[in-house]
């Protein structure tokens, strides 16, 4: 059985913080784990821009996906959220203590 982990830089701590703990609370994701002081490079208008971002890595079901995406693009303050997903297997007791949630 395999799980979905969302990567997803934030643009601060305190949203982060607040992304985390609405998803767990909703149960929409079984974990969240908080990453400070990722440093993102990326060009934008053939500019190099380095910015430091928080990053959140979100565990949860494959029937949660859409629930979960959508509620974060409610709530990030980007205007394009970066929502990437990674299919990922676990040992059994992790993997079942996440798919019942």
């Amino acid at each position: 059985m395999s799980f979905l982990l969302f990567y997803i830089p934030c643009n601060n701590y305190k949203e982060a913080d607040k992304i985390a703990k609405i998803l767990v609370k909703e149960k929409l994701a079984a974990c969240v784990n908080i990453i400070n002081n990722v440093n993102s490079y990326y060009l934008e208008a053939d500019n190099l821009n380095i910015t430091q971002e928080i990053l959140l890595i979100a565990k949860t079901s494959k029937t949660k996906k859409n629930l979960l995406t959508k509620k974060i693009e409610e709530l990030h303050s980007y205007k394009i959220p970066a929502l990437i997903q990674l299919e990922a297997k676990a040992n059994a007791s992790f993997t079942n203590w996440l798919l019942n949630i």
